[in-house]
């Protein structure tokens, strides 16, 4: 018997939430979209790459909504099990989980399904049979009969155990632990998000790989605050134009925290 799924995309643009025709050519870099698959229960978040930090944000506000409670469409509410969010961000490509999670939303594309209108698609699956059990082992009963036939064995007296004597232990001292220069510079990193949130209480944060470095982006409503990348236990940061005051007061706060620390 087969039990019919649904799929459908919506859009998600900053205050619009809308269902759009279901194709690959609305996954593209200039889109925001989420793809609500309840064949395998997950909802796909799309980001391409020409959004900015801030609209991204929002979408992905929308899409843990959807995924709470699905969404309504006509007399259906489509979506009302999701198990699993993927996020995708266009950006991110070359990261090997965004890479798979971004294969997987393309296979979704290659079910075969019947498109119900240019938006809901059903997707029909089997259901599953009810198990039949299979008849208990007559294991239990050869053992005991074979137990019953067996001889009786004479048993033979044990000499107790002597514990051995404890030998004398060793005083090693301790030696002061290597910190690794990479977990020095990530450190470093999360005090210098604490100080920039203080100061820029609607921070975003977004990591993108440049040439093989992953790079931290922070950035507030009015722009881009400052680039960082971790160079071992070293941060290399560069700034936006705007915010020099800020900027300098937070540098100057940061270097005086590790100053204690390494104190």
């Amino acid at each position: 018997m087969s039990v019919p799924k649904y799929m459908l995309m919506v859009k998600v643009e900053p205050g619009d939430k809308s269902p759009i025709p279901f194709s690959q050519d609305a996954i593209n870099s200039d889109s925001l979209v989420v793809l609500v698959d309840e064949v395998d229960n997950r909802l796909y978040l799309w980001m391409g790459r020409n959004r900015s930090l801030v609209d991204k944000r929002a979408a992905m506000r929308v899409a843990q909504s959807i995924m709470k409670g699905g969404f309504s469409y006509g007399k259906l509410h489509v979506g009302r099990s999701l198990k699993e969010l993927i996020e995708i961000d266009e950006s991110r490509l070359s990261e090997p989980d965004v890479k798979n999670s971004f294969e997987a939303l393309n296979a979704v594309f290659k079910r075969r399904y019947v498109a119900k209108d240019k938006v809901l698609i059903e997707v029909a699956t089997e259901a599953p049979s009810p198990g039949v059990e299979a008849p208990a082992p007559l294991v239990r009963k050869v053992v005991e009969e074979a137990v019953e036939t067996m001889p009786a064995q004479p048993t033979k007296e044990v000499a107790p155990a002597t514990a051995p004597s404890p030998e004398p232990v060793k005083r090693v001292e301790a030696k002061p632990a290597e910190v690794e220069p990479e977990l020095v510079g990530r450190t470093k990193l999360g005090l210098l998000f604490t100080l920039l949130i203080e100061e820029f209480p609607e921070l975003h944060v977004d990591r993108k790989m440049e040439e093989g470095v992953p790079v931290f982006e922070f950035e507030s409503p009015e722009g881009l605050v400052a680039k960082v990348s971790i160079d071992g236990k070293d941060l290399v940061v560069s700034y936006g134009s705007k915010f020099a005051e800020k900027r300098d007061k937070v540098v100057s706060r940061l270097k005086e925290v590790i100053g204690k620390v390494l104190d």
